[in-house]
This record gives structure tokens, C-alpha cells and sequence, in this order.
């Protein structure tokens, strides 16, 4: 896998309401400031988990963050945990972002609870 050529559309925040349902796949109990829950759109290719990115783009491509974020679970509809991001579906990842907070970045997100395609999204790279 060349990684200069992942990219992972991000639709939106988990709502707070849904941790309880995916405690357990996500490994969601106590998240710390530098983890984060999100909606994650039909992936183009085959991610596991531990993959880091390194950028996070707005729909133009304009890198609006810089940094190491590490996808760490990953799970789907069905509430369970995977080893990875399988190409052509939608799931529900952690990621953190290793030596800092959660970027303000990610802010202009919604926050969802159902699988919808957002008008507002980013791009991880």
C-alpha cells in the first residue's frame, strides 16, 4: 500500500449518545484529548489499523492540519471491532493524534448519529 495515496473522507463527529453502543468495539470508555470517534465514508482501499496520517485537507485539498494521527479501532453497524478499514465501506473510527490535542480543525464537522452523506467533511492523507 503506498501510503502518499490514502485518503479517508470524514463525515462527521459520533454523537456522545452512541459511545454506550460502541464501548466496547471502539475501546471508548474514558477517551483522552487526543482521541476522537468519527464517521468515516466508503474507503478506497484496504487501511489497518495503526496506518498513520498525516494531514487533514478540506474538500479542495487545502491541508488545513499537520501531524501524526493514528487510526487505532475501527467498527461498523454491527458493533463490533475489525483489524481494519475494508476497502468500499463506512465505519466508525478512533483515531488519536499522537503528541497533542484533538485539532480545532475538526470542529466545522456535525455531529451525527446515523450513516449520512455530510455537506460539510475533511479529508485524512
Amino acid at each position: 500500500m503506498n501510503k502518499k495515496s490514502v485518503e479517508l473522507k470524514i463525515l462527521g463527529i459520533l454523537s456522545t449518545d452512541l459511545i454506550p453502543i460502541y464501548r466496547n468495539a471502539l475501546g471508548c470508555n474514558n477517551l483522552t484529548d487526543s482521541e476522537i470517534l468519527l464517521f468515516c465514508d466508503f474507503s478506497e482501499s484496504d487501511i489497518s489499523i495503526g496506518f498513520n496520517f498525516n494531514y487533514i485537507a478540506d474538500s479542495s485539498g487545502l491541508i488545513l492540519f499537520e501531524g501524526k494521527i493514528i487510526l487505532t479501532k475501527v467498527s461498523q453497524e454491527f458493533f463490533i471491532s475489525y483489524d481494519l478499514i475494508s476497502k468500499g465501506h463506512k465505519t466508525i473510527c478512533k483515531f488519536e493524534f499522537f503528541g497533542g490535542n484533538v485539532p480545532e480543525v475538526l470542529n466545522v464537522l456535525p455531529i451525527i448519529k446515523d450513516w449520512y452523506e455530510s455537506d460539510r467533511n475533511l479529508i485524512l492523507k
